[in-house]
């Protein structure tokens, strides 16, 4: 079933002035676009620059339009952090040259056309997927978190996690293998979360899985979910 507090919902909330819709919003979504900032050499700027990405969505209708567009959550909010990084270097040119800046409106924002710079920005955004899932995985599996920490992360031997934890070697395996099913789960929830509709969920399925590297029949069958339908 589908979170109440959907992209969506929560956007209208936050833009109807909504102090705690706005700060849940900020939290589920600040991640990618503080690291893709700081990995573009935003510095100390970039705790205030992210925030400003985000007084910008929800300001002028900017949310509306990008509904009407039809680009996909994901391209509008690194559509809007180029946007924001961009005036932040033409300002500080500005500063260099001792003039003034003029912001260029949102109003001619593009969300939909593909940018070089966005692989980069869909890399952060996965990996805030997975942390955001492997978050809950700690939370309601840990024994199941512990062994995917242990194997793929630490690159531990089953038999050494095994001894360590006072398991069975077939436990550990167990572990990892519902571990991994799991988090595919939660991954998929993600994706479900902040998506329009099922056409939209399978093209950031198809998305997801081609930044996971997953080989299989189909985007769906690497995220282990259905095609079309919400998880």
């Amino acid at each position: 079933m589908r979170d109440t507090a959907t992209r969506w919902t929560l956007i209208g909330a936050a833009r109807s002035g909504d102090a705690d819709a706005q700060q849940r919003f900020y939290e589920r979504y600040h991640g990618p676009v503080l690291a893709y900032l700081r990995r573009r050499g935003a510095g100390s700027d970039a705790e205030d620059l992210t925030q400003e990405v985000f007084l910008r969505l929800f300001a002028g209708g900017v949310l509306n339009r990008a509904t009407q567009s039809g680009g996909r959550f994901r391209s509008l909010l690194f559509a809007v952090t180029r946007h924001v990084l961009a005036d932040s270097a033409r300002k500080g040119a500005a500063r260099k040259r001792g003039g003034g800046l003029d912001l260029r409106s949102l109003g001619d924002l593009e969300v939909a056309a593909p940018e070089p710079e966005e692989a980069s920005f869909a890399q952060e955004w996965l990996a805030h997927l997975v942390e955001r899932s492997l978050e809950r995985l700690a939370r309601e599996h840990p024994n199941y978190h512990e062994a995917l920490r242990r194997t793929l992360l630490a690159g531990e031997r089953r038999a050494d996690i095994a001894a360590a934890l006072e398991r069975s070697e077939a436990s550990i395996r167990n572990w990892v293998h519902r571990g991994r099913r799991k988090l595919l789960s939660y991954l998929r929830e993600e994706a479900w979360h902040y998506t329009a509709d099922a056409k939209e969920y399978a093209e950031e399925l198809a998305a997801l899985s081609r930044l996971l590297g997953a080989h299989a029949k189909s985007p769906a069958e690497a995220l282990g979910g259905p095609e079309t339908g919400g998880p």
